[in-house]
């Protein structure tokens, strides 16, 4: 008789780092090419319209994402856990692995977007898997954010519970949660800084929409630290 598994989890699978190979070079070219003319025609309304070519891939990312796209399921068990990789479109497996519980030395999960959630795994031989996967929602139509994390933390607690070891399985707290992180906010923070100064020094124009936007994408990663810090807080801290 099969062993039934404490939790599954099915999603699709999203390899990003490949679609990011696929579409980057394709808007860096078609930047060389909108600036490229621009510069040799001297005619800035090329520069207006090749903005409208440059936006043009965007129209077509979901399409682009397909096929980078597989789906997966998860099953996890008391002392190991199963991924198996299916093709979208032909429902046919193309991979398949076991991994015990007693070859990880951490996790984490993280939530790049709203629309995605990233499971990392940190094996004792060094090595990491990282699997981001497209989120979906529940009846409500609320995202089912928290689904993974909170089942894995209670699976994981279990084994570390039962296990006679000594070094459970840790939670890794996402960059922005570490040490690392505060020092590149700090960073931040300062160098934003220093340019209000400067310009409040030498320029009597008020702030200039770069400067704005970019304290706005500021703010965003200080909301992402605090959602960052809550789930280490839930998951991390003893």
């Amino acid at each position: 008789m099969d062993e039934i598994p404490i939790f599954v989890y099915e999603r699709l699978l999203v390899n990003r780092k490949r679609m990011a190979l696929f579409v980057v070079p394709i808007f860096i070219f078609l930047l060389a090419v909108i600036s490229l003319l621009a510069f040799e025609t001297k005619k800035p309304l090329i520069a207006f319209f090749g903005f409208f070519i440059f936006i043009i891939p965007f129209l077509f990312l979901k399409r682009i994402r397909k096929l980078f796209t597989k789906k997966i399921r998860l099953d996890f068990y008391a002392d190991h856990f199963s991924m198996a990789v299916f093709n979208i479109k032909t429902t046919s497996q193309e991979e398949m692995n076991d991994f015990k519980w007693d070859d990880i030395d951490a996790y984490g999960v993280t939530f790049p977007t709203i629309e995605y959630t990233t499971l990392k795994l940190y094996f004792k031989g060094g090595n990491k898997l990282a699997m981001t996967m497209q989120g979906e929602s529940d009846k409500s139509g609320k995202p089912e954010k928290n689904v993974i994390s909170d089942k894995l933390y209670e699976i994981i607690s279990s084994y570390n519970a039962a296990a006679s070891r000594d070094k459970p399985i840790n939670f890794s707290p996402a960059f922005l949660a570490t040490k690392g992180g505060i020092v590149f906010i700090v960073g931040l923070s300062a160098l934003f800084l220093i340019a209000i100064i400067l310009h409040l020094l030498y320029n009597s124009k008020p702030l200039p929409i770069t400067l704005i936007l970019g304290l706005g994408s500021f703010m965003q990663i200080l909301v992402k630290r605090k959602k960052d810090m809550e789930m280490y807080k839930k998951f991390g801290m003893k």
